[in-house]
């Protein structure tokens, strides 16, 4: 717009644009922003006739889409890994987390049997409630995997091998005891083995896993900071995809060739994704990731292993023996590599 300036000598006047006196935390990108991510200020054009959005929700919405391309964090979004404990098994070492649930996957893996399965099960529920994971959270994150697992037993039902009593026989279905004894243990083992690894690592922070690596294990450092640098930009495809799609409504393109539409997005996403990797290697190279002091890499937060650790221990040993004894005192205990007894 048309502004006068008075500075004594006489009065000037300059053409100013409208929004140079507001600074928003999109400035800093604007020039990282091309055809590919779609996110130009919308115009009265770019809304056809038959739309019912008004200029001020188009700008609502490539607000919300410059927002998530910008990667700010919604405020729903879980609490950042810095915040303080919530449960009992939040004392314990990512590396040590780890290590609990290739233990209790051990007893489910090499048997064939559903009372050791049955054991660990029930075991988990308790010691996971007992440590405040809630019980609640864990059925309701456990149904997924339910449904999975019941399409598995009733496989292994009709079709597992045959013995004991005959309830049903037709053509290749075989329903007998031993196909149902094995349709509850495949059930079991694949509730068993989720939930141990939803509650001990479906939790655990990324960056707090990699110190723990690197420092307990062992791992290369290059290798573990590569990968922790990987998963933390996969958290943003969410966002992105939202933008495009959100960029694509404000221009009036988001409601017609839903196929047309997915195949554009999904090839603008692969390009956003190249993009901020070769962006994300070329700063780590330049931090000095790749140079050979990266074998004596100081950590900003040290990881070591403590006396919860050490509790974890114990507690995950007494679960493992006694699914296996309890397999061995009903006479169940069937392993893989031997079938399951005639």
């Amino acid at each position: 717009m048309r502004t006068q300036h008075d500075d004594g000598a006489g009065t000037r006047s300059c053409d100013c644009a409208q929004d140079d006196a507001t600074v928003t935390p999109n400035d800093g990108i604007a020039d990282a922003q091309d055809d590919t991510t779609a996110h130009a200020a919308p115009t009265q054009d770019a809304v056809p006739q038959g739309d019912s959005q008004t200029p001020n929700q188009c700008h609502a919405v490539l607000s919300e889409a410059m927002r998530l391309r910008a990667g700010q964090v919604p405020s729903q979004d879980p609490p950042n890994v810095y915040t303080p404990q919530r449960c009992a098994l939040d004392r314990l070492n990512p590396i040590a987390r780890l290590v609990f649930a290739v233990l209790l996957a051990v007893p489910v893996l090499i048997t064939l049997d559903w009372v050791s399965a049955a054991v660990m099960l029930s075991l988990e529920l308790l010691v996971f409630t007992g440590a405040g994971a809630g019980l609640a959270r864990m059925l309701l994150s456990l149904w997924p995997v339910a449904v999975i697992g019941l399409i598995a037993a009733v496989s292994m039902a009709l079709y597992g091998r045959p013995g004991g009593a005959t309830y049903l026989h037709w053509w290749l279905i075989d329903v007998s005891q031993r196909s149902l004894l094995l349709a509850l243990a495949v059930f079991l083992r694949i509730l068993s083995l989720a939930l141990a690894a939803m509650v001990l690592i479906g939790r655990v922070d990324p960056t707090l896993m990699a110190d723990a690596l690197a420092q307990i294990a062992h791992l290369p450092a290059r290798f573990v900071l590569g990968t922790l640098a990987g998963v933390r930009t996969t958290a943003l495809i969410g966002a992105d995809w939202r933008a495009l799609g959100l960029a694509r409504r404000a221009r009036g393109l988001g409601d017609h060739g839903w196929l047309r539409r997915v195949a554009s997005m999904a090839f603008a996403l692969l390009v956003i994704a190249i993009r901020r990797g070769t962006d994300l290697a070329t700063a780590m190279e330049v931090r000095g990731f790749n140079t050979a002091n990266a074998a004596r890499r100081t950590w900003a937060r040290p990881s070591k292993l403590g006396p919860a650790d050490a509790f974890g221990l114990v507690i995950t040993s007494i679960v493992v023996a006694a699914s296996v004894m309890s397999a061995i005192w009903a006479g169940t205990f069937w392993l893989v590599w031997t079938g399951v007894p005639s």
